[in-house]
């Protein structure tokens, strides 16, 4: 009426759950696949990579994009979201999927600290390899994306101790006694005569 009017609406849904949603279009996957392996890591230990998103649509860079990650026979053992700038978490012999990026998506991941082991890059099927740990590519729907970085444990090596410089040491030290004794003996003999 002219006076306005009220309409109030109450819900009730039953119990719903968040499920990432596997994006298909054109019968073509667009996920990226990432997954680590550290040579004789503490199976709970786990290491802290950066990822970022670029490309046409501004989009890109706000949206959260939703991931699971699968131990070593597929099992999920972590769901979450991510978005560019975020940060996720993978152990030994564990692999991230990212579903939902928009075709020609650019990515970076880096993995940000590496603990005490040296760091490496292992395959990968797409993307390029830097020197810096890192891996950029783009997300193109008619393949699948899939790389791996391998860590190994830092060895120390002690320096070697003995060797043939303490042999030339060792001369040098008997030569100057016997050129000194000799002298001290020629000097002896003069005060004498």
């Amino acid at each position: 009426g002219a006076s306005g009017s009220t309409c109030w609406m109450q819900f009730t849904l039953p119990s719903v759950n968040a499920v990432p949603v596997i994006d298909y279009t054109g019968n073509v996957k667009s996920t990226l696949t990432m997954g680590k392996k550290v040579e004789g890591a503490d199976p709970k230990e786990l290491f802290d990579f950066t990822i970022e998103f670029t490309g046409k649509s501004d989009n890109i860079k706000i949206n959260n994009y939703p991931y699971e990650v699968k131990d070593k026979d597929g099992k999920v053992i972590r769901k979450g979201e991510v978005k560019s700038g975020g940060i996720f978490k993978l152990g030994n012999e564990e692999t991230i999927v990212v579903y939902n990026l928009p075709d020609e998506t650019e990515y970076s991941i880096k993995e940000v600290d590496n603990g005490s082991y040296q760091p490496g890059l292992g395959t990968t099927s797409t993307g390029v390899i830097l020197k810096d740990e890192t891996v950029e590519g783009n997300i193109d729907w008619d393949r699948d994306d899939h790389f791996e970085f391998i860590n190994k444990p830092v060895k120390y090596e002690l320096p070697e101790t003995g060797g043939p410089g303490t042999d030339l040491y060792t001369m040098a030290g008997i030569s100057l006694l016997l050129m000194a004794g000799l002298m001290y003996r020629k000097k002896f003999r003069e005060r004498r005569a």
